[in-house]
């Protein structure tokens, strides 16, 4: 008994000093793009957001899931009111290897930019209007010294959605193939975020970013808000591993930032 105690305390001690870390939980299967979240699990989501008191910009969780043809992604919002906003979404198909965009102004001009191991290959933004709803889509590819636009339907992706002009976009599912992004890569990592009209920046990121928090007022005032026009580094995306997994008794390639 008095062995067992010991180490349950050891146990405790160890637990104490290891950061907490997250997992990327992403699993193969493939998803119906159809705005309905009912075949997607726990297990898929990779990513939720804070509460930023903006009733039309509230991001809410993130989901990935990736088959042998395609990359899925889901986001749900918390949204209760319809805004001018843009939903954008940034991949990076290499994380680490410094190949890819880090300017500080994105593809449709907002203030956005990544660092620490990150630099975007590829952009994926929608328009929602408030009184006309879903508008507009791009896939933009970054080719090393500019944007290449195009709509997902040109790279043979596609995305549904829910919502509508009374509570603003309210689910948001995408398929991407890989041919796409270039082929099916190890790992990849991503993250989305919601912003306002040109010249702005993004006010909520899933995963959730410390960047959202450079605030003049507290989240339930808007006056006075910073954050929508200010220039955020995004440096914690999620990190997605696509190869399968080797049993080898190593938690790395388990982890995500």
């Amino acid at each position: 008994m008095r062995k067992s105690i010991s180490l349950a305390i050891v146990v405790l001690m160890v637990l104490s000093v290891v950061p907490t870390v997250k997992f990327a939980s992403a699993l193969y299967g493939t998803k119906v793009v159809d705005g309905n979240l009912g075949d997607w699990g726990t297990l898929d989501l990779v990513g939720q957001a804070k509460d930023n008191g903006l009733a039309g910009a509230k991001l809410d969780k993130l989901y990935v899931a990736w088959d042998d043809q395609y990359l899925y992604i889901a986001i749900k919002t918390n949204n209760t009111q319809s805004w001018n906003v843009a939903y954008g979404i940034g991949i990076d198909v290499d994380p680490g290897s410094g190949n890819g965009y880090t300017g500080t102004s994105d593809a449709w001009g907002r203030g956005i930019s990544f660092a620490g191991d990150y630099a975007i290959d590829y952009e994926l933004y929608f328009w929602w209007g408030w009184n006309s709803g879903m508008g507009s889509d791009n896939f933009i590819t970054w080719t090393g010294s500019d944007w290449d636009y195009k709509g997902l339907a040109d790279v043979g992706a596609s995305f549904s959605y829910t919502g509508d002009t009374s509570t603003g976009l309210q689910i948001l599912e995408i398929k991407i193939p890989w041919t796409a992004l270039g082929g099916k890569p190890s790992k990849l990592a991503l993250i989305a975020w919601v912003a306002g009209e040109g010249g702005s920046s993004a006010v909520s990121s899933i995963p959730w970013s410390s960047a959202m928090e450079s605030l003049d007022t507290p989240f339930a005032d808007e006056s006075n808000r910073n954050e929508w026009v200010d220039t955020d580094y995004f440096t914690n995306l999620a990190e997605i591993y696509i190869a399968p997994k080797t049993i080898d008794g190593l938690f790395s390639k388990w982890l995500k930032a």
